[in-house]
């Protein structure tokens, strides 16, 4: 494979999965409006850019793939990126080749780092803008974070306890335009060390929302999509 065939297809691929921003290196835009522009990410060592726009960013790496990755990673967390991982999808984990999530605030980005062919074992970069259907807020301590935008679904461990976190999502998914939903008024959400919210908006399935404060002393943070009959039922509860 020539290295030009190479860039080709890194180019092909973040046209099919960078749906945030676009693909038309003629018509590129700033991030004025809060879109994520991939030019402006955090980057490794770069030997030379291949290609940028705002959906898609392609460089060669001064280190290997081990070593870009790494860099990349505490790169992405200085700026206050944090890493997820997908909880349905399988994770690449290879000598060659490492694929790797990051959110921050309402932005998402997959970078893809492989090994660039006849580039003396130099590491190929590339950063695709992730469109995220649904957005959920994650803790700022958040560890250990899986998500899935699409669902939508997150899970993580936190090291606030229940009832900051809960504030902490009461207010972040307001912001997303989530409205805390409960089942008679004043009824209590935090109950023996765990707590059980739901939060509803126009056009989306609830969500509902369990902390559990575990033995570690850490929080366990899981919201997930639930149907609307689940808020029935929670309802008709005595």
């Amino acid at each position: 494979m020539t290295f030009r065939f190479f860039c080709l297809a890194l180019l092909i691929y973040s046209c099919v999965s960078a749906t945030a921003g676009g693909c038309s290196g003629s018509k590129e835009t700033g991030d004025n409006d809060g879109a994520l522009d991939t030019r402006r990410l955090p980057r490794a060592e770069e030997v030379r850019e291949v290609f940028a726009s705002p959906a898609s960013t392609i460089y060669l790496a001064r280190e290997s793939v081990e070593k870009t990755i790494a860099q990349v990673g505490q790169k992405f967390a200085e700026a206050g990126w944090q890493p997820y991982a997908s909880p349905v999808a399988a994770q690449a984990d290879k000598v060659n080749m490492r694929i790797a999530s990051y959110k921050r605030q309402s932005q998402a980005v997959t970078v893809f780092i492989t090994v660039a062919p006849a580039q003396r074992r130099q590491a190929s970069v590339q950063y695709a803008a992730v469109k995220l259907p649904f957005d959920l807020p994650f803790p700022p301590d958040g560890t250990n974070i899986e998500y899935d935008p699409n669902r939508p679904q997150l899970s993580c461990l936190t090291a606030q306890p229940v009832e900051k976190s809960l504030e902490h999502f009461d207010v972040e998914l307001a912001r997303l335009g989530w409205s805390v939903w409960l089942p008679k008024p004043g009824a209590t959400r935090v109950k023996d060390g765990t707590a059980t919210a739901y939060y509803v908006r126009d056009g989306a399935a609830p969500l509902e929302l369990k902390l559990t404060h575990g033995e570690d002393d850490m929080t366990q943070v899981t919201i997930k999509s639930v149907p609307a009959e689940t808020l029935i039922k929670e309802s008709e509860e005595p």
